[in-house]
């Protein structure tokens, strides 16, 4: 028994020294920063994260505010800890945004800038996207707006598969008048986009974030900031067709705030941390909420675990390797001086430990996950100003991450049936398996081309050979296992899927399936059908596909579904409204193993169930 004892004993002594050491700085000389962004990408396809930054750069005494110098820089991984400051020309900004994404579907990452490009009273600022040729060189290839204080986030908000904009800021750039606005790009997938001036709250001061947050297959929207007439706000926006509706939720109301969403409690939806200036400079706050089937209830959590922070940066990823996200947080507490860079452990059902001294404390900056070094576990890039003194130096710093706790990439998903519906198409496929993140908390991630490996349609911004990720972030779909792509032109496409866990490691990709816009899915002639009908399916026995036909006599909810022998649900082929017609649908079942199966289609009352066999 005393040997029982020791040994529980001295195994929570060793777990408890693993993680007191967790983080090594380690020499990467970046350029120190404050005002400043950071985000991880792979631009040069080399299979190796590099680092984005924009902010100022020191040049003189810190506590002088105009000695600075807004940059934009690229580091490239050289692997080995070493890392290689890019030359290029791209605008120089601080206090805004700068983002990796693909928002031309090249499978090369492009990036989005926004922020100010002087800092003296009477400011200038821009908005820029810029892109990479075939030599490897950024070049700018749109503006947009320029706004003061900006924030902008990426998304694809009406499901055509390419990338939209969101972007608020103060379009007044005269000190000290404000005019916040909120702006919505929608890419025109010819290399542009078209400025909507959307219904949402203009804000400043803040940020924003997109997430599906009621599991609905669309993008929904979340701002807090400073807007004119309420003052410190956070709204939630829901994605309803591609107009965004505000939701009543009532939530912290911050400026100099962040927000950042993910599933803390695996259970399949997202979750988000909020914080920021309440009021002075002293009242700083922080809250999380949970998402409890699309109602938000706050989490109340001590101060001395989630700190009460201001200009704070928040990121979220599975650090250790047990299954659960946790908090990457930095930030201003309270007054000018006090800093905190702190990493909160998640040890389930919301609890918390805040482990406050791996890190540098750091305000005015950034801090994100990454794994850098390729060794399955989640580092730290850093920056911002420190401690060093009251004004603090300005630091830009990576930590390597030593637990040495082994993570696998997720299973690859099985794909089911791409659904075609006149020029629309929903791929459904069959959910993955992880070592450590439930099977409820994976995201996926789904590339759709117009050639065999291709991904011009929907880019999964991941090599689609191996499926390593080039950004940190969750799949394009979310948690949902079925996703839609809305007005395709006729022709043949070619898909597949990969699965990503709490660490953002990525699976292999799915087969590859194929569907074709163009074939006839449902005629409505002069004589409408007199009856609710289901045909036997042809061909019956079939390998891999066959067509499944039914009559639907008047407008009413429809569901066709795919059973297996013992009676487990295979794939949903229709799940929605339909005016009366004609109907026929392919199922496509290369996935599958032969055997029988059974389908069943439910309509305004009518429900018929028929048999059918895959031969292969």
């Amino acid at each position: 028994m005393k040997n029982s004892i020791f040994v529980i004993i001295v195994s929570l002594l060793l777990n408890i020294n693993n993680y007191s050491q967790s983080f090594t700085q380690i020499e990467a000389n970046l350029k120190p920063m404050r005002y400043a962004s950071i985000d991880w990408g792979d631009y040069d396809n080399d299979g190796d994260l590099d680092i984005l930054t924009s902010g100022s750069k020191f040049v003189g005494d810190t506590a002088n505010f105009n000695n600075s110098d807004p940059a934009t820089i690229i580091y490239r991984n050289d692997g080995n800890d070493q890392f290689t400051l890019v030359d290029s020309s791209i605008t120089g900004t601080e206090s805004g945004t700068a983002l990796w994404g693909d928002y031309n579907n090249d499978s090369s990452l492009d990036i989005l800038i926004s922020g100010r490009v002087e800092i003296n009273i009477g400011y200038s600022a821009v908005t820029e996207i810029w892109e990479k040729d075939s030599a490897g060189t950024f070049y700018k290839s749109i503006i947009l707006d320029s706004l003061d204080y900006p924030n902008a986030s990426w998304a694809d908000i009406n499901n055509d598969g390419f990338l939209d904009i969101f972007l608020s800021g103060d379009q007044d750039l005269s000190f000290p008048d404000l005019d916040p606005v909120s702006i919505l790009f929608t890419n025109d997938q010819n290399g542009g986009f078209t400025r909507d001036d959307t219904s949402i709250t203009g804000i400043t001061y803040g940020g924003s974030e997109f997430a599906d947050y009621d599991n609905d297959g669309d993008f929904d929207l979340i701002i807090t900031g400073l807007e004119l007439s309420n003052g410190y706000i956070t709204v939630l926006y829901e994605n309803q067709n591609g107009q965004f509706v505000q939701n009543p939720s009532n939530f912290l109301g911050v400026l100099r705030s962040k927000i950042a969403w993910a599933d803390v409690d695996n259970d399949g939806d997202v979750d988000f941390v909020v914080g920021g200036q309440e009021g002075g400079i002293a009242a700083t706050r922080t809250k999380l909420y949970r998402n409890d089937a699309g109602s938000f209830v706050e989490i109340p959590l001590p101060d001395s675990v989630l700190a009460q922070v201001s200009l704070p940066s928040f990121d979220w990823g599975d650090y250790d390797n047990d299954g659960d996200v946790d908090l990457l947080l930095s930030g201003q507490i309270g007054i000018l001086a006090t800093r905190i860079t702190s990493i909160l452990r998640n040890e389930g059902n919301f609890e918390f430990t805040a482990l406050n001294d791996e890190l540098v404390p750091v305000r005015t900056g950034d801090a994100k996950w990454a794994d850098y070094d390729n060794d399955g576990d989640l580092d730290i890039a850093i920056c911002g100003t420190d401690t060093s003194n009251t004004f603090g130096e300005y630091i830009t710093r990576i930590y390597k991450n030593n637990l040495n706790v082994p993570n696998n990439a997720p299973t690859k998903p099985i794909i089911s049936n791409a659904f075609v519906n006149g020029s629309d198409v929903l791929c459904e496929w069959i959910v993955s398996s992880d070592d450590h993140t439930p099977q409820s908390s994976l995201t996926y991630n789904l590339r759709i081309g117009t050639a065999p490996g291709g991904s011009d349609i929907l880019n999964p911004m991941a090599d689609e050979n191996n499926g390593f990720r080039k950004l940190l972030a969750l799949g394009n779909t979310n948690f949902k296992s079925s996703w839609e792509i809305l007005n395709l032109e006729d022709g043949n496409y070619y898909w597949a899927v990969q699965a990503i866990d709490g660490a953002m490691a990525g699976s292999e990709f799915s087969n590859e399936g194929t569907f074709t816009v163009g074939s006839v899915t449902s005629s409505r002639n002069e004589s409408l059908p007199q009856e609710y009908k289901l045909e036997q399916n042809f061909p019956n026995p079939f390998n891999p596909s066959t067509t499944i036909e039914y009559s639907i006599k008047e407008k009413s909810p429809v569901l066709l579904i795919v059973y297996n022998a013992l009676g487990k649900r295979v794939i949903t082929l229709v799940n929605k409204l339909q005016p009366a017609g004609n109907y026929k649908i392919n199922f496509e079942a290369s996935s599958l193993p032969s055997g029988i199966y059974f389908f069943k289609l439910s309509a305004g009352g009518f429900s018929e169930t028929k048999k059918m066999i895959l031969l292969k």
